[in-house]
């Protein structure tokens, strides 16, 4: 009776919200016998047991069956609606996964698109595999080097169109290609004789190249790009290969940096790029810009690549540092901030001032931020995980000097001793949050952090709740 009232007085919170000291407690008894356990995302986190993998709930529980097992992490991923597109399972079959159970009735290999992270359906609703785009009359790609693919990801760019990711296949049929979304609507007809397509702010970008065998197999080598509007064709044979795009325009040059094609969102051709009150000119170099005002003068004393970051901010290499640019012509200094804060701000995930309240003034260039893939993760993660640092220290005695004070030159000097080889999670301000006894640590997302304990998983958060009491003590 008394283990019936402590389940029911436990409340369980939606995926996006934080979990209790009580939660955390339950969560890590549930995922003990884990070999491996990874971060949550839409409240489930992937693991291992005897080389078999899984779904785990903020609960602990298995959201996949037991009975349903995988051997290959590197393409399991969310799809829409919760779904799971799985590795392989026993058979040696590449599936789908949604409450907990296989989705049956697919021909062949699941047709997933990992940009938008949607899975092509039949007319039905149901799910289809690469055997049922046959029967709907798709097949294969007629080239050399795609002999075997049957449809292949959209690639977009655009910052008017959210990350740049919109629902879209590209496929083959009677010899010529097309773009279709995972419901089959022509979003691009089929018409085109290369696979090759890009999409930008409404506009579909295809190009014509040439496929040539060399010692390291086939290469492509575009000849020209043409650029299609609501099903027309606007410019054609744009003989350049590259590609620069900013928030409201897209730049194609050669391979010399000459030759500059720049075209608006309204699909007009122009010589300058306007920011704010001012113009972006195209000076040649593979990528070179200066920012000019309306008389042509110069407003920055330097060219420099563009490299639009989000909602109309660029970054600037200049001199050896690094610069935000605004489009009223201002450079914010944002030298020595870890390469995550750039993609977490191209995200949406955070804002100029949030760059300028996190790192103006740094001074302690030791520190490295949890977190170093490309996952998208939320506002609140990307902060957590720029806020927490880790360190991994041998056995021995390790000496730390810190400032007195903020910009003083008088420095503390402290020694502490590594007990065995471990790592340790230090705040932004130097105070030791996790002491020097863990084996791993991984990265905040939803709230919490995994880390590896005497040989075994834990769940935590930035106080460390759910940890066993000796874990925290230095």
């Amino acid at each position: 009776m008394l283990l019936v009232l402590v389940a029911i007085s436990i409340h369980w919170l939606s995926d996006a919200e934080t979990l209790s000291k009580r939660q955390l407690q339950f969560l890590n008894e549930n995922i003990r016998d884990y070999d491996r356990v990874g971060a949550f995302s839409n409240g489930r986190a992937f693991v291992e047991k005897a080389g078999e993998y899984g779904y785990i709930d903020k609960k602990g529980n298995l959201v996949i069956k037991e009975e349903i097992s995988f051997h290959d992490y590197s393409r399991t991923v969310y799809l829409e609606n919760k779904t799971v597109r799985m590795g392989d399972d026993k058979s040696g079959k590449s599936c789908l996964v949604k409450d907990g159970a296989i989705v049956s009735g697919m021909k062949g290999e699941p047709v997933v698109n990992l940009l938008s992270k949607t899975v092509f359906k039949k007319k039905d609703g149901s799910y289809a595999g690469v055997g049922d785009l046959e029967e709907m009359g798709y097949s294969p790609f007629p080239t050399k080097e795609l002999n075997r693919e049957m449809y292949r990801s959209l690639f977009c760019y655009g910052a008017k169109d959210g990350a740049g990711v919109i629902d879209g296949y590209i496929m083959c049929r009677n010899g010529k290609y097309g773009v279709v979304d995972s419901h089959g609507n022509t979003l691009f007809p089929f018409i085109h004789t290369d696979y090759v397509f890009v999409y930008w702010n409404g506009f579909f970008i295809t190009s014509e190249a040439e496929v040539v065998e060399e010692d390291a197999g086939f290469v492509r080598y575009p000849k020209w790009y043409d650029i299609y509007k609501d099903g027309k064709k606007i410019f054609e044979k744009i003989s350049n290969i590259n590609i620069v795009t900013g928030y409201d325009f897209i730049c194609f040059y050669d391979d010399e940096g000459n030759n500059a094609f720049i075209m608006n969102t309204n699909g007009q051709e122009i010589k300058k790029v306007p920011y704010g009150k001012n113009y972006f000119k195209y000076v040649g170099g593979r990528n070179n810009w200066l920012l000019e005002n309306k008389n042509g003068e110069p407003v920055l004393d330097t060219s420099f690549p563009i490299d639009h970051i989000r909602d109309n901010y660029y970054s600037v290499y200049k001199d050896g540092k690094s610069y935000v640019l605004d489009k009223e012509g201002h450079l914010t200094g944002v030298d020595g901030i870890p390469s995550i804060a750039f993609v977490s701000f191209s995200e949406g995930t955070l804002s100029l001032d949030d760059l300028k309240k996190n790192f103006k003034g740094s001074r302690n260039d030791e520190l490295s931020v949890l977190y170093k893939g490309d996952e998208i993760l939320s506002r609140e993660d990307m902060l957590l995980n720029i806020k927490y640092v880790k360190y991994y220290h041998k056995k021995g005695k390790h000496i730390v000097y810190k400032e007195e004070k903020p910009g003083s030159n008088y420095m503390q000097r402290s020694e502490f001793e590594v007990k065995e080889d471990a790592y340790a999670m230090f705040n932004a301000e130097g105070k030791m949050i996790l002491p020097f006894k863990f084996d791993e640590i991984g990265y905040f997302s939803e709230g919490l952090i995994h880390v590896k304990y005497k040989g075994r998983w834990y769940y935590t958060n930035e106080k460390g709740d759910g940890l066993p009491t000796d874990a925290l003590k230095e």
